[in-house]
């Protein structure tokens, strides 16, 4: 800054030595050619003080330019103005490196970004508001086999009218004819801002195959289990007639009138053997008809404070009778529920006796109905100190029709699933052998 001060007073002397010599040469003297030179050298130092004052504003106005066009290439050279200038120069070639920095990270992390997009296997498009597509990754394009997707125009007209009607955060299932194949799909729409610009990004999911994996194996071991139980029955029989025929039939002649009494008491038994197999059968046919018999529930706001006390009532003298230490816990003692009173109590009610069935034995017998309210869910979970579930049975206690209980339908827990899901929650088992088990219901809130 000193040199720039000197070489400020310098110019302004000399400008005024120049001026000075230029008023007593117009008026003192006739010299008109050195006056007129004179006259020259005044503006020219003029122009140049000008020029040097304004140096700084021309690099700044520079590098504002470069600011605005995004030309971060600029790089400022002071050299020839002098020294005053230099520490200016750096500082503003410094800011300028660090905008190339900052301009080349952000685009290797666009291209990054957009990498990833265009390799997910999940769909998704971003449109604005006036419905052109400025994104479609791969996914998009092969499910719906358009090599360029420009605008929300270029959907199926089922999938344009969905986008349109739906809201920030909300997920839809949308069945889709392809001709040749059938899509279902799930669609999760999301809005956001960029530079005051809105923007929505909708991803589509195909869970057509899941479904049919799924259903294909919930089929198979329906019919694993039903083929069993089935066939153990009309084995049986098919045996025992095979025997009563052999009994009064000898080469299709009747021999009734000739049985000892041990062959009568053989047919006794035969025919109620018989008998029991097919109660048996209908037995069952019964418990898989069940299965599609739950009502739908109506849902009203629930004190679990009276639904627990009323399950206490009801289970008292059971529980009096097999000593069995039962223990209540809410939290919060005045959370409440929205759900359905009778198929809540109804699935509460199987988990309580399943918990004192797998205490029969055990020298504690713990039962614990608790409640608690965690953030987003509600947390209802039946604990007991029985035997616990092997880890091999964890995976199929809830299959129609299986059970670890001679005497069981195999259909409790089964039911008790299917009605959480229709009440809107999960019902889910942790379990140690030899310690005990805990079955959660969870319901979000």
């Amino acid at each position: 800054m000193r040199y720039f001060r000197l070489n400020l007073i310098i110019r302004i002397v000399l400008l005024f030595v120049s001026l000075c010599l230029l008023a007593f040469m117009w008026l003192g003297t006739e010299l008109v050619a050195a006056t007129l030179f004179v006259g020259i050298v005044s503006v020219v130092q003029a122009v140049s003080m000008i020029r040097f004052v304004e140096q700084t504003n021309v690099m700044l106005k520079r590098f504002f330019a470069a600011f605005h066009y995004d030309d971060f290439s600029l790089h400022l050279s002071a050299e020839s103005e002098g020294k005053s200038f230099a520490a200016l120069e750096e500082v503003m070639n410094e800011v300028m490196e660090r905008f190339r920095d900052i301009r080349s990270e952000r685009e290797q992390g666009y291209r990054y970004l957009d990498q990833v997009i265009q390799h997910a296997g999940v769909a998704m498009i971003s449109f604005e508001a006036n419905e052109n597509i400025n994104l479609a990754n791969q996914s998009a394009k092969r499910l719906f086999h358009a090599p360029q997707m420009k605008h929300l125009g270029d959907l199926p007209p089922v999938l344009q009218a969905e986008i349109r009607n739906m809201r920030h955060g909300e997920k839809r299932v949308v069945k889709l004819d392809q001709g040749l194949s059938n899509l279902q799909l799930v669609l999760l729409l999301t809005e956001f801002k960029l530079a005051n610009r809105p923007f929505r990004l909708v991803s589509f999911q195909n869970i057509r195959a899941e479904i049919d994996r799924t259903e294909q194996q919930a089929w198979q071991k329906l019919i694993r289990v039903m083929t069993h139980e089935i066939m153990n029955s009309v084995t049986s029989i098919s045996t025992l007639a095979i025997a009563l025929r052999g009994l009064f039939f000898k080469k299709e002649v009747y021999t009734g009138e000739k049985l000892s009494p041990e062959d009568q008491l053989d047919a006794r038994n035969a025919m109620a053997l018989i008998q029991q197999r097919s109660e048996g059968l209908l037995q069952f046919v019964d418990s898989y008809r069940n299965l599609s018999r739950i009502p739908q529930p109506h849902f009203q706001l629930l004190s679990l404070q009276k639904v627990f006390e009323d399950l206490a009532t009801l289970l008292k003298k059971q529980i009096e009778e097999e000593e069995i230490a039962f223990h209540l816990k809410i939290e919060p003692e005045k959370l409440e529920l929205i759900s359905d009173p009778q198929l809540l109590e109804q699935v509460l009610l199987n988990l309580l006796i399943n918990g004192m069935h797998a205490m029969e034995g055990a020298s504690r017998r713990d039962l614990i109905l608790s409640a608690r309210q965690s953030p987003g869910v509600i947390e209802i979970a039946v604990e007991d100190s029985g035997t616990g579930i092997d880890e091999e049975m964890l995976e199929q206690i809830f299959i129609p029709f299986f059970s670890s209980k001679k005497e069981g339908s195999g259909i409790g827990l089964s039911i008790s699933r299917q009605i959480v899901q229709m009440l809107g929650g999960e019902l889910d088992v942790r379990s140690t052998p030899g310690e005990g088990s805990c079955f959660r219901i969870l319901i979000p809130v």
